[in-house]
């Protein structure tokens, strides 16, 4: 009888130690003394937290927002025409890129004043000039004037950066005498964009 006294209490003593270790490592046991991960407490490797399950397959685990890869943009097809609006009375041009039907750039610049107003109608590029020194104002201003990116689409007619004086190496922003002058990044995008054969459209208000 009292073997089987020291028994139970042996039993009993091994039952509380394996609780309190449990305890101890951040557990708590069920009954039927079945250890559980406590809430909030962290998850086995490979586990939603929390649950105890394996995520699902493409499921993101730790509140992320799963999603596929970024579609690239669609680019707009077709042959590329420049688009010309021009306002003689205040010598203004707004240029615009198209590829098709899809306008990808707009410029605005200056163009001829009244007197030297910009040609209108249908024009196709047809030259590309670099840069073009004037021959023209040395006699009655006393210098000439650097013309750079000239993008020709009839005669002497083009597109090209504001006047840049040869004397002082200023730029003068001001009325063409006909040309379509604008700011030197705008003009050097439209010079390296343009073709020969590009159209080119022009519309005076």
């Amino acid at each position: 009888m009292v073997s089987v006294f020291v028994l139970i209490a042996v039993v009993a003593m091994t039952y509380v130690a394996v609780s309190h270790a449990i305890d101890a490592a951040g557990g708590k046991t069920q009954p039927g003394g079945v250890a559980t991960t406590a809430p909030g407490t962290g998850s086995s490797a490979g586990t939603v937290p929390g649950s105890g399950m394996a995520p699902a397959p493409g499921a993101t685990t730790g509140g992320g927002v799963g999603s596929g890869p970024t579609p690239s943009p669609v680019k707009p097809t077709g042959p590329k025409h420049i688009e010309v609006q021009i306002d003689d009375k205040t010598a203004t041009a707004i240029v615009h890129e198209y590829v098709g039907d899809t306008e990808v750039a707009v410029f605005q610049g200056k163009s001829g004043g009244p007197g030297d107003e910009t040609p209108a109608g249908d024009f196709k590029i047809t030259g590309h000039l670099g840069t073009i020194h004037t021959g023209l104002y040395k006699a009655t201003l006393g210098h000439e004037f650097f013309l750079k990116y000239f993008l020709q689409f009839q005669g002497d007619y083009g597109f090209h950066t504001y006047k840049v004086n040869d004397a002082t190496m200023k730029t003068e922003v001001e009325a063409t005498h006909g040309c379509i002058a604008l700011a030197e990044a705008d003009a050097k995008s439209l010079y390296e964009w343009a073709a020969d054969g590009t159209t080119v459209h022009i519309v005076a208000n």
